[in-house]
């Protein structure tokens, strides 16, 4: 309904026309259509309007007779062909990399490098894009620029102020060495990590990610949402903006931040409180100097609203001190290997293979029992969401594949989930005894007056062998299943990883349930928290209802 209120959504499968020139010269046109309409539609009436289609080729040939064609564009012999793709990230005026500050040691040249950069279709993506860019050029600009004037040292952060211009707002920066036993990525990864940012920015109160546009182990672009607190009586900020986050070399990665304007993402839209201010330019440079790893944070903003100057510069001075906080913070941080989670595989593929990575987790903390079932959390970490697991023994009397049969069966989970509220399977792709592939949509109750939650996932369900059964969920995105489709009242949120895996230890039967999700919206972390962990105590009630179910004869 974006373009027409009145016109439901079909598919089309295959649709198309070849065209073919015979041997007399004539073309012959051939018209094909593989079409679901979708919606209660009488197949007699699809049939007959589906056969109504190759029948336009008569009044397309008669109307091609009265259609006036422009002549084709004449393009020069050494003009290269034109594609559509994003340009690359512009490189410094110079040819050597920027250059620290006087005083700072200096750092081994690099070029900024476009082959990271990703072809982004939409507006939205290509608007962040060109933000990211341009501030990128800003930060290694600044690197190399003589402006900067000193401002002496707080703890171990060298400060430095560029005096605004007519032309400019102030720049202010503060640089500091983060040793030699991080690497680039796992620098960059935890700062931009905002589950974590209020463990070393004692200004941050609240933010979360709007939009992804592209992520991989060189190159990130998102939307973000992030907001400060009031600062001596002088109200809140927030921003929203794009980060690009680039390994530009082997020795240089840079996180570049710059305010966009969206409309959809207004003023006051997350928080009545806060004055919405916009970053010219902010993020940090991080340089591999022999091994250790230079930082250099820059911020170029307007607080917007009146406020005095003292006060703004005052703030500003601030932010670069934070460096200290952010390494002492980063040493308790406890980075893990690659996630399974961020791989390129299906989702049927990779989610199990998750499940099954959690079972032999060490990161997992007790957090004691309830009823029958043994609770663990793994807490968030700098690439990952907190993950909640339950353990319970659902005895000898049931089999993997009733366990299995009984907990995917979508018409009883409200007798034994008190937060389900309603679901069904949108698609089946495959189903055999050993294996059952899906489509569902699933709908979960309002919580603490946090309104409802609906999910699109994939669900795998797998004897790996007669011991071991996996039922292992992953959101997919869907453009056919957008948010609000099902209920108006629910917004979407999304299954990182979660599931079931049964075990046989001598025929009793061990459920292990293992939930990773992010909820969407802005919902305070305390509710989030305590919603997930009565997720894994549904165990109990999943085997009391159990041995109520009659279970169909093979």
């Amino acid at each position: 309904h974006k373009f027409s209120a009145e016109a439901c959504r079909g598919f089309i499968q295959n649709a198309g026309y070849v065209i073919e020139k015979v041997q007399s010269g004539e073309l012959m046109v051939s018209f094909y259509n593989q079409v679901d309409v979708r919606g209660s539609v009488p197949t007699w009436i699809v049939n007959k309007a589906t056969m109504k289609q190759p029948m336009s080729l008569v009044p397309a040939f008669a109307s091609i007779k009265n259609y006036k064609f422009k002549p084709a564009p004449v393009r020069k012999a050494a003009e290269p062909a034109k594609t559509e793709k994003v340009a690359p990230v512009e490189k410094p005026q110079t040819a050597q990399e920027p250059e620290a500050p006087e005083g700072l040691r200096s750092v081994v040249p690099a070029k900024p490098s476009s082959e990271n950069a990703p072809e982004l279709a939409s507006p939205q993506a290509k608007m962040a894009l060109d933000a990211g860019k341009a501030a990128q050029k800003a930060l290694l600009g600044f690197e190399k620029d003589p402006a900067f004037q000193s401002q002496g040292r707080s703890g171990n952060v060298d400060l430095f102020v560029r005096p605004q211009t007519t032309t400019e707002r102030q720049v202010v920066c503060g640089k500091m060495s983060f040793g030699k036993e991080y690497t680039i990525e796992q620098i960059m990864q935890f700062i931009n990590d905002l589950a974590l940012k209020e463990t070393w920015d004692s200004q941050f109160q609240d933010g979360r990610v709007l939009e992804t546009y592209t992520k991989s182990a060189s190159f990130s672009l998102n939307l973000t949402w992030a907001a400060y607190k009031k600062e001596m009586g002088v109200a809140g900020r927030d921003f929203v903006y794009a980060v690009l986050t680039e390994m530009v070399s082997p020795t240089l990665g840079v996180i570049a931040t710059r305010s966009v304007r969206r409309d959809d993402y207004a003023e006051h839209k997350f928080l009545a409180t806060h004055c919405r201010g916009f970053i010219d330019n902010a993020g940090y440079v991080v340089h591999d100097v022999d091994g250790e790893k230079i930082v250099s944070f820059y911020n170029q903003v307007d607080v917007g609203g009146s406020v005095p100057t003292w006060i703004v510069n005052k703030a500003q001075m601030r932010q670069p001190t934070s460096l200290d906080a952010t390494f002492s913070a980063m040493k308790k941080h406890k980075f893990w290997p690659p996630s399974s989670a961020q791989e390129k595989e299906a989702p049927k593929e990779a989610a199990g293979a998750v499940l099954l990575g959690y079972e032999k987790d060490e990161g997992f903390k007790s957090s004691g029992k309830s009823g029958d079932v043994d609770l663990s959390v793994r807490p968030p970490t700098a690439t990952e969401r907190q993950v909640v697991c339950g353990k319970m023994s659902f005895g000898r009397d049931y089999t993997i594949q009733q366990i299995m049969h009984f907990i995917n069966d979508l018409s009883v989970k409200g007798t034994w989930d008190s937060q389900f509220q309603e679901g069904k399977i949108l698609e089946t792709y495959t189903e055999t005894e050993s294996q059952e592939f899906m489509l569902c949509w699933a709908a979960y109750k309002k919580q603490f007056g946090i309104s409802g939650r609906d999910f699109v996932y994939e669900v795998l369900t797998e004897m790996l062998s007669p011991t071991l059964g996996v039922i292992a969920t992953r959101s997919v995105k869907r453009e056919d299943y957008p948010e609000k489709k099902f209920l108006d009242t629910h917004c979407r949120g999304f299954i990182d990883n979660a599931g079931y895996i049964i075990r046989d230890v001598d025929g009793e039967k061990i459920v292990s349930y293992y939930n990773q999700l992010d909820v969407g919206g802005l919902v305070p972390t305390w509710i989030v928290n305590k919603v997930q962990i009565k997720q894994p105590t549904s165990l109990n009630a999943t085997f009391k209802a159990l041995k109520d179910y009659q279970f169909r004869s093979a």
